[in-house]
């Protein structure tokens, strides 16, 4: 595999924006799911379904140089952070 890879969709979930989704002034809502998975629901349908807890940067990292990958796009998949009220808002 050629070194310099770039994996431009990768999905991230810090714990200030998982906490922000748990929040019930959210207006989302979210539950567990049987293998630990943190499920939120945007609109009623699964907007998001996270393992909890999030494996590391480090654990991250360390896939990325399995695979040859020297750089990752990072964002957060939905709901997006404009779903949340204003003062919930990841800046």
């Amino acid at each position: 595999m050629p070194a310099g890879l770039i994996d431009v969709h990768s999905h991230h979930y810090p714990d200030s924006y998982l906490d922000a989704c748990r929040r019930p002034d959210s207006g989302l809502e979210h539950y567990i799911r049987e293998d630990g998975r943190l499920v939120v629901l945007q609109d009623g349908a699964v907007a998001a379904a996270v393992p909890q807890p999030l494996p590391g940067m480090d654990h991250r990292l360390a896939l990325m140089d399995e695979v040859s990958v020297e750089a990752q796009v990072l964002s957060v998949s939905a709901p997006n952070v404009f779903r949340l009220p204003a003062p919930l808002r990841v800046p």
